[in-house]
């Protein structure tokens, strides 16, 4: 997927501070473990603004003329095209991204904290969990419309084939995709094997 929507780097950007979030509400402590996350955070909430266009005050607009260099290695350089008082702007656009998404974090944290709880727990007895187990620890508020879409990944026991499924009331389109790239064509459903 090449195009991202702004609700998209919204929800990146609030999933990008849930650590320090965490840290903040549950520990009352912050540590450096997020350094990283605060990191791609500001990035991105930058790029919001000086290179997606997506600040409501700003406008449609980018900001910076970024070019790059390559001679022994790369070299970024960035021509400053806009004023002192234009960068304050972007400045305080950067930090709202931010502030937003660290409320949306905290909203977040303390509407599933017994989740987050749960987590935890099951991560202190065996310190990782598979997406399987993690899927199964918080099915209660993954949305109807992923839960029914994960439900259609796998095919029910006993279809070997595309015209068994086919039969089965199954369609192109709720076959899992990678199945769906292997058969190509569906006027050949019933050549292929289904991959279970």
């Amino acid at each position: 997927k090449n195009l991202h929507s702004k609700s998209e780097f919204l929800a990146d950007l609030a999933m990008s501070l849930g650590g320090y979030a965490t840290e903040k509400l549950i520990f009352n402590e912050l540590t450096t473990g997020a350094s990283n996350d605060l990191k791609v955070a500001t990035g991105l909430a930058r790029k919001l603004v000086t290179v997606y266009g997506m600040s409501e005050t700003l406008g449609p607009m980018t900001f910076g003329d970024t070019q790059e260099m390559v001679f022994l290695g790369r070299e970024i350089s960035e021509h400053k095209n806009y004023s002192e008082k234009v960068a304050a702007q972007i400045d305080g656009e950067v930090s709202g991204f931010i502030e937003r998404a660290y409320t949306t974090a905290t909203e977040m944290i303390k509407k599933y904290h017994s989740h987050l709880k749960l987590i935890a727990e099951r991560l202190i007895e065996v310190e990782t969990i598979e997406r399987a187990e993690f899927e199964v620890l918080v099915a209660d508020i993954i949305p109807k419309a992923k839960r029914q879409k994960k439900e259609n990944m796998d095919l029910p026991q006993g279809l070997s084939t595309m015209a068994a499924a086919q039969a089965n009331g199954l369609t192109f389109k709720n076959i899992p995709k990678g199945c769906r790239d292997h058969i190509g064509n569906k006027r050949h459903w019933d050549q292929w094997p289904v991959f279970k």
